[in-house]
């Protein structure tokens, strides 16, 4: 029987725990997230991250998240060989709006995510494939780059996926949707019986999804929380965040029972830890596991 889990009774504490020490080694969204609690954040991020209506909202106008300048943590990078583009910001750096850019192009999201200098906006900026919005996990951070349409590779529609790929959602941040060309977008896109699951690329933030048989992802591997990830995993499909903001599935050995908080798979006395997403080692899948009592 297919487990339903609800997300709130993890990452509200889970995942900020880490906070500090991910800020600490590099510029991230999450850091982000956690600056702006107490500050206006403008639009709402519903719109998807590799989506026209996100990226192209302000060619010219300001932020709508109120910051300016750098991320912190970062310096005002300008680029150029022997400033050939003057005071012109480099991929990856934060802007406000395109003229700020030496790629002329600012990638706006108006919402908890940072704006970025990058090479795209939308798929129609690319040819042969989609793009990819900025990617702030990465040290120093990746502007908006175009993506081939290969499997994996960043969408906003089918037409950007090359043949027999779909472009699919495969994670969400805060409604901010990442969406990657894939095999299949839906059980009913594999062949009678098989499950539509997801695989997570957590350092280039994308991943895909792809057929398998009921029960056979292992411990350790990405499945789909709001879907048939619980048939798809060997065992269990925990929920697991990235720093407490974007939610992914992990499959187990076990899962705590959101209202009972009973570790389901454990033996008497056993307790479930929680699944989590370790950027230490680079974005490494940590399933949650049966722990003795001390």
């Amino acid at each position: 029987m297919k487990t339903v889990m609800t997300e709130q009774s993890y990452f509200g504490w889970a995942g900020f725990s880490r906070l500090t020490l991910a800020c600490a080694i590099a510029s991230i969204w999450a850091c982000d997230l956690a600056k702006d609690e107490d500050e206006p954040t403008g639009a709402g991020t519903g719109d998807s991250a590799n989506a026209d209506s996100a990226s192209s909202a302000a060619d010219g106008e300001s932020s709508e998240t109120g910051q300016n300048g750098p991320a912190s943590g970062l310096p005002n990078e300008t680029g150029g060989a022997e400033g050939e583009t003057g005071a012109l910001l480099v991929d990856g750096v934060e802007c406000t709006a395109d003229t700020e850019c030496a790629s002329g192009i600012c990638y706006v999201t108006g919402g908890l995510l940072r704006n970025r200098c990058g090479d795209c906006k939308s798929d129609a900026d690319c040819e042969g494939g989609g793009c990819h919005i900025h990617n702030g996990l990465l040290v120093p951070p990746v502007g908006a780059r175009c993506e081939d349409g290969s499997e994996g590779a960043a969408c906003q529609t089918d037409e950007a996926c090359g043949e027999g790929l779909k472009c699919v959602d495969v994670l969400d941040f805060a409604g901010f949707i990442f969406r990657h060309c894939a095999t299949c977008a839906t059980d009913t896109d594999c062949l009678e019986g098989q499950i539509c699951s997801v695989t997570y690329d957590i350092p280039n933030v994308g991943g895909g999804r792809s057929c398998v048989d009921p029960r056979t992802v292992p411990n350790g591997q990405g499945c789909d929380l709001a879907g048939s990830g619980a048939q798809a995993c060997e065992n269990f499909c925990a929920p697991g965040s990235i720093l407490g903001a974007i939610p992914v599935g992990i499959c187990s050995e076990c899962i705590l029972d959101p209202t009972t908080m009973e570790s389901m798979g454990c033996a008497e006395g056993e307790t479930c830890t929680l699944a989590t997403v370790d950027l230490l080692t680079g974005g490494t899948l940590v399933p949650s596991t049966c722990t003795p009592p001390a």
